[in-house]
């Protein structure tokens, strides 16, 4: 087929096809089963991109992979996410999604940047730095149009709000809000509530489960969620 087209096609023709065709191959092997990717959802580095079991990507999502290595991973959205409309996210090292988690339109993974320290060189062709990663927890809830910045943790069952900018790590179950990123209340297993963090006791962080134990709690009772294809995709019709 390859030599075919370039025999009876221009470059520049035939290119986007065999480009369609290859991501094509990827999405085929990459993308585990029920997900949902929409048809306008653009990635760049398909081979570096894992997306979960019944997980699905909004439209006009758009991920870059910077580092296009053979056998590296750069990007894993895990099991039953939804990830909104026109989020973006450009990776560093690598930016993990934990199972079940949400995000809301316009959100933002910045897990790497282009390098400025020499303005003699245009900032399009410097380099990215690669050592930064993004680890999102299990079943985290990020806000519309809230920025994660690079070299950041947040833990499990964490909410970020709308518009927040988180460039520091955050503990499991904090709800974050504001461009400063500040958690401004915990969750409670004693009290079975979110607390302000002033009351946030160490008998509270220690009634905290693991990540594994919790993950394993929700498997049990959400195997599969019924994720809302119809709100991330025009593909899928109004109600």
């Amino acid at each position: 087929m390859i030599r075919s087209l370039l025999n009876h096609w221009p470059l520049s023709m035939a290119l986007p096809v065999l480009l369609r065709a290859r991501a094509m191959h990827y999405k085929k092997y990459n993308v585990g089963k029920g997900a949902f990717i929409a048809s306008s959802a653009h990635v760049i580095g398909w081979p570096q991109v894992r997306v979960g079991n019944y997980s699905c990507l909004g439209e006009d999502v758009f991920i870059n992979i910077n580092h296009r290595e053979q056998g590296k991973i750069g990007l894993i959205i895990g099991d039953n996410c939804f990830i909104g409309k026109s989020n973006f996210f450009t990776t560093g090292r690598l930016i993990r999604l934990g199972d079940y988690c949400i995000t809301a339109p316009d959100c933002k993974f910045l897990g790497a940047f282009h390098e400025y320290g020499n303005p003699f060189m245009p900032y399009v062709i410097s380099p990215c730095p690669d050592q930064h990663s993004i680890e999102i927890g299990t079943n985290c809830f990020i806000g519309a149009g809230a920025t994660i910045m690079h070299q950041v943790k947040i833990g499990f069952g964490s909410v970020i709000g709308a518009g927040a900018v988180v460039s520091k790590d955050i503990p499991p179950m904090s709800l974050v809000v504001g461009s400063s990123g500040e958690v401004k209340k915990r969750f409670s297993i004693k009290k079975n509530a979110w607390v302000k963090l002033e009351e946030y006791s160490t008998e509270d962080e220690a009634m905290l489960p693991s990540e594994e134990g919790y993950l394993s709690a929700l498997k049990v009772k959400y195997p599969v969620i019924k994720l809302p294809f119809i709100a991330c995709s025009r593909e899928c019709g109004d109600l």
